[in-house]
């Protein structure tokens, strides 16, 4: 009997659960910053990096667009993502690729819950110099990287057409 198909499920469920533990602390720590919300920043490295409370109606780094039109783009983009999820599950592609695709998804779908409930994404961490994001966001972006970093490698490994 061949143990690497188990091995397989085993480790796209561990992905799935690491995935959904991600979506609860981060939907936690947003509830502490609402919580808090009028007091001061809480420093966590000096005032370098700070937790504080801080609402975002626009996308990413605070870029100027919001209302009905990007809530139906971002379910759009949700829905895609979740296909993508489905597909690489169903194809059997490295863990690397089931957990960016599920990292985005929930970073994704945690900014998008707050927005439709708040009308506005719960940013919490304050990098000074900098901006302020959230675990969400961290999300997006190391599963970002864990999706296209595969691909790269892949792509340059091929050898090239004459």
């Amino acid at each position: 009997m061949n143990s690497r198909p188990l091995k397989l499920r085993l480790a796209r469920i561990a992905i799935l659960l690491l995935t959904a533990m991600f979506f609860m602390t981060d939907r936690y720590l947003k509830g502490l910053a609402v919580n808090r919300a009028g007091e001061p920043a809480l420093d966590l490295l000096g005032n370098l990096f700070s937790f504080v409370y801080m609402p975002n109606a626009f996308i990413a780094f605070s870029l100027p667009l919001s209302g009905s039109i990007l809530s139906a783009l971002i379910a759009l983009i949700i829905a895609a993502l979740l296909i993508f999820l489905l597909r690489a599950l169903k194809k059997g592609e490295s863990p690397w690729l089931i957990f960016g695709w599920g990292l985005i998804l929930a970073g994704a779908l945690s900014n998008f819950y707050d927005r439709l409930g708040r009308g506005s994404v719960v940013d919490y961490l304050y990098l000074k110099h900098f901006t302020v994001f959230n675990l969400a966001d961290v999300f997006i972006t190391l599963g970002i990287l864990a999706v296209l970093i595969p691909a790269v490698g892949h792509k340059k490994s091929r050898p090239s057409q004459p």
